[in-house]
């Protein structure tokens, strides 16, 4: 594979990463312990909420490993020049 596919494969993988964490957030690590439980009453917890916070740490996440492959393959085209 040449050196101008594997920066533009590099390339996708950033631009989905990033708008990944532009819409659902870096992950944060306290706020996902705490996800689903109303500020005013602590006994209590959304089940709803949870999920969505859940499901927004895991997409976070994925853009964050996104973000890491496209520069990691970016990298490997610039040292097989």
């Amino acid at each position: 594979m040449s050196d101008t596919w594997l920066n533009g494969i590099g390339l996708v993988f950033n631009m989905i990463g990033a708008a990944l964490i532009f819409f659902f957030g870096v992950p944060r690590y306290p706020t996902r312990e705490r996800a689903g439980t109303s500020a005013i009453l602590m006994e209590q917890e959304d089940p709803v909420e949870r999920k969505r916070v859940e499901r927004a740490y895991r997409v976070s996440q994925l853009g964050v490993s996104l973000l890491f492959a496209g520069f990691s393959v970016q990298l490997a085209a610039l040292l097989t020049d």
